[in-house]
């Protein structure tokens, strides 16, 4: 492709020039890269102590880099939440905080935070293990996953937030760009992580969910009692936990609006549709798991992360039986018990919903 000669203007040569693929500006005859589009952190050192490498990835919040520990040799990722969110030193103060409390979650599900701080130039920082793997939003959009990986998923997550929870640390952003899927000689494993990241954007205790029109959090997975300004505690991360599970086996949110505001009064007041209407192989008892994840009353709500662990984990032994057949064909006395045993876990409503899956069709 020809964009002119030596004799433009700048005096460069882009002849037989190729297009950046970011900016679609030419490139000159000598450059292997586009020096619009340059990342000027590249082989920057970050406050003294992590030399950045390459880009991963960029969000709503910041970037994440692949950087290395120059003192210790250690490949690490770096996610800096950028200085034009204007982030208070009062708030700086409550992340350092959190994320040293999130430091010290040692579990196989979390991903390791080794170090957080503040540079001048670059605002906070974290710098966790690197993985190799994609985040479970990639995942999602490649369509409805199987329904016992889905499963397994949210049962890894889970138990990560037994963890979390059990060490009175409460995530308050879960949502599939916050699940990461980790590929290892083992096999895919869940990991959560940003623990924090959500109650530095938050309100301190006391004040308003919502300040000049911005909603904190991530709306699409937001508790009801978190889009009604209330104090949350760990049933809020379930709730979430079943937006993401619903999100999994269907390929869409039960909540769709085109507009925080709708999207916040749908999570109040709107139920969200039955999963088998959206996808008719999804087990009864699954249905009524994620159904109860739901509730709006997160009273009637599982009540910890174990209780949900354990309810999925009952579907998961049954998948692959005919468990996970729609009902109209039957179920065999195994996945009957299983379904029931769920149903009892799930109380009132979702044995009214197990126990028309587990009725026998009517002779046509």
């Amino acid at each position: 492709m020809s964009h002119g000669g030596p004799g433009r203007p700048d005096g460069v040569d882009y002849t037989s020039s190729v297009d950046c693929p970011e900016c679609r500006e030419p490139l000159a005859v000598d450059e292997d890269e586009c020096p619009r589009c340059r990342d000027p952190w590249i082989g920057r050192l970050l406050d003294g102590r992590y030399r950045i490498a390459a880009p991963l990835g960029r969000g709503g919040m910041g970037a994440v880099y692949r950087a290395e520990h120059v003192l210790l040799k250690k490949d690490v990722a770096v996610k800096m939440v950028l200085p034009e969110f204007g982030i208070n030193p009062a708030a700086a103060r409550r992340f350092e905080r959190e994320v040293e409390a999130a430091s010290r979650l040692d579990h196989p599900n979390i991903v390791r935070v080794y170090d957080c701080g503040h540079a001048d130039e670059a605002g906070l920082y974290l710098a966790m293990e690197l993985l190799e793997g994609e985040l479970l939003t990639a995942a999602i959009a490649r369509g409805p996953l199987a329904i016992g990986r889905a499963v397994r998923i949210a049962a890894e997550v889970l138990r990560a937030l037994e963890h979390a929870h059990g060490r009175g640390v409460v995530h308050r952003d879960l949502k599939p760009d916050n699940v990461f899927l980790a590929r290892g000689e083992g096999g895919e494993r869940a990991k959560l992580l940003d623990f924090g990241i959500a109650r530095l954007l938050g309100p301190v205790e006391g004040e308003a969910l919502t300040q000049g029109g911005m909603v904190f959090g991530t709306p699409e997975y937001i508790s009801p009692e978190m889009a009604s300004g209330e104090v949350v505690d760990g049933r809020a991360d379930l709730y979430a936990l079943g937006v993401v599970l619903h999100e999994m086996l269907a390929g869409r949110r039960p909540f769709e609006a085109p507009s925080r505001v709708a999207l916040l009064s749908m999570h109040l007041t709107a139920r969200p549709p039955l999963l088998r209407s959206l996808r008719p192989e999804v087990p009864v008892a699954l249905e009524a798991i994620v159904a109860r994840a739901l509730a709006k009353d997160r009273g009637l709500r599982f009540q910890t992360a174990a209780a949900l662990r354990e309810a999925l984990e009952a579907v998961e032994r049954s998948t692959g039986s005919a468990a996970v057949a729609p009902p109209s064909s039957g179920f065999g006395g195994h996945a009957r018990s299983a379904a029931r045993r769920v149903a009892r876990a799930c109380g009132p409503a979702a044995r009214s919903l197990v126990g028309r899956g587990l009725r026998r069709p009517r002779a046509l």
